[in-house]
């Protein structure tokens, strides 16, 4: 016959089962490799992103610090937020919040802005309007691509990274007879009025800046077309600052093309004295042009005179390049209006 097992040992097995409930509550959690390396990669990019956003692009250490993507790190950050609070792990919910809070308030309030400015009207003004788009060399498609820049019904078209297989005078009859065209190596510029007095001003590995006018109206305009390398191991700043020190010297009205720098770099801001971001002036909304379809870098940049007046800013996606294409509306005085 079984035995019934003792009231004695009944209650020592009772007593060692808290025991070990206790022990298994006091064992630390163990993390994961691939846990711990990611947690050291996200402090690892909070502390350059805070350097960068302090000294921005002054040194190349700060500069690769500065292009830690904001929208990324607070996409990180809001992860860990939300994982915190499903485990109600309130210390480490609420250290989150304190780190996110600035990168949130960078993003939110500082690299983007959500309400759309009120229109610069200039009474008799000539209206224009200007497509900029680097096309990615064109690979998916330059007839795709062509259909939708003449959607935008554009006076003058700046393309960054042009299809050097497709030729120059293919390119300006593909928007009509009366276009002008002119090229600056993989940059082109194309207008539906005068463009003319081409030339490079500035001609380097690293910074290429080439100038033409544009005849808007009764009003000559002086026009950069920029490019910029894109190496993230490069600095910049000392470009930039050439780009400023030229746009001194020729007094452009407009500035336009792929920098490969963000709007916040020390030399775009602040621009000089007498020029705006045309972002700055009449856009709204998530502000950043690269890489397409979440971008995070705002690289495209579009520069305006004081005396060039910005009716409208938007950035458009398409699946036909890794870049969103900058859009925007002039009033252009003309001789002897107020500008």
């Amino acid at each position: 016959m079984p035995q019934e097992p003792s009231q004695e040992g009944t209650a020592e097995a009772g007593a060692d089962q808290p025991a070990t409930e206790k022990q298994a509550a006091e064992k630390p959690t163990r993390r994961s490799p691939l846990r711990l390396a990611l947690v050291w990669m996200i402090a690892a990019l909070y502390v350059g992103w805070v350097i960068g956003q302090s000294l921005r692009d002054r040194t190349l250490l700060s500069a690769l610090g500065f292009y830690v993507p904001s929208p990324v790190l607070a996409g990180l950050l809001s992860v860990g937020l939300v994982a915190s609070l499903v485990r109600k792990q309130r210390t480490r919910t609420v250290v989150l919040l304190l780190l996110a809070l600035p990168v949130f308030g960078v993003v939110g309030l500082w690299e983007n802005r959500w309400s759309q400015p009120d229109p610069e009207e200039v009474a008799g003004a000539t209206k224009a309007t200007v497509v900029h788009w680097n096309v990615n060399g064109g690979m998916l498609g330059w007839e795709a691509i062509a259909a939708e820049i003449h959607a935008a019904s554009p006076d003058l078209i700046i393309l960054s990274e042009s299809p050097s297989e497709v030729d120059g005078d293919e390119i300006r009859a593909r928007f009509g007879e009366q276009f002008y065209g002119i090229q600056f190596g993989r940059l082109r510029a194309i207008a539906n009025s005068t463009i003319d007095g081409r030339r490079w001003i500035y001609r380097d590995r690293g910074l290429q800046v080439g100038v033409f006018n544009w005849l808007v109206g009764e009003r000559t305009l002086t026009v950069f077309v920029v490019d910029i390398l894109a190496d993230p191991f490069a600095l910049r700043d000392p470009l930039l600052q050439e780009l400023r020190t030229l746009m001194e010297q020729h007094s452009p009205d407009l500035v336009v093309g792929d920098f490969n720098s963000p709007r916040r770099s020390l030399a775009l801001d602040p621009l000089p004295t007498g020029w705006r971001h045309a972002y700055d002036v009449a856009g709204s909304g998530w502000s950043y042009t690269w890489p397409t379809p979440l971008p995070v870098y705002a690289i495209d940049q579009a520069i305006v005179k004081d005396s060039v007046h910005v009716l409208d800013y938007r950035l458009e996606t398409s699946w036909l390049s890794d870049h969103r294409r900058q859009v925007f509306d002039l009033a252009v005085p003309g001789n002897g209006q107020p500008k």
